[in-house]
């Protein structure tokens, strides 16, 4: 597992990881406090993502983002969706981003 790209804000950590030759993305919502993990489904540009939620007042990250997601793992305090993800996979890859 390789972190290869990390973003952050105030809002949000969006992080892109090499696993096993696929694109894995996190991504933590402390204002909502979710965290959501997920392969990419295509050639997904995250950078143009993280621009956009930068530059767009009218632009909703998490919304896009689960669009590109499968399988995938959301996660908030009153629930959780394991879609073909586990939440036990996601407490392992946020471990290893708080690790750096």
């Amino acid at each position: 597992m390789r972190v290869k790209k990390r973003l952050n804000d105030d809002r949000y950590l969006l992080a892109e990881i090499e696993f096993e030759g696929r694109r894995l993305i996190y991504l933590r919502d402390r204002l909502q406090e979710t965290e959501s993990l997920g392969f990419l489904s295509g050639d997904l540009d995250v950078g143009e993502l993280w621009k956009n939620h930068l530059t767009r007042s009218d632009f909703c990250l998490p919304c896009e983002l689960l669009l590109h997601l499968d399988p995938k793992v959301i996660y908030s305090k009153e629930s959780v969706a394991e879609l073909g993800l586990t939440l036990e996979f996601l407490k392992k890859v946020r471990g290893i981003l708080e690790e750096r």
